[in-house]
């Protein structure tokens, strides 16, 4: 399960927020800008906070999958 799904599955965000982080994301790479992850770019957007980022980082860690 990759992250943006996981955060979705929880409530922290939704569907259509982790496809805007994610369309932010390729086009930022298109551009040969600097990588952000999807919750670098949720929390810009203020769809997220800090904190509620790093609880959903320690349970994903703790559910057996890792951030790539």
């Amino acid at each position: 399960m990759k992250f943006g799904e996981f955060l979705v599955s929880k409530g922290y965000v939704t569907e259509t927020q982790v496809d805007v982080a994610l369309m932010i994301q390729r086009e930022r790479m298109e551009k040969g800008q600097q990588h952000l992850r999807v919750g670098e770019i949720l929390v810009a957007l203020y769809a997220i906070n800090h904190d509620r980022l790093k609880k959903a980082l320690k349970e994903y860690a703790e559910a057996g999958l890792t951030v790539g």
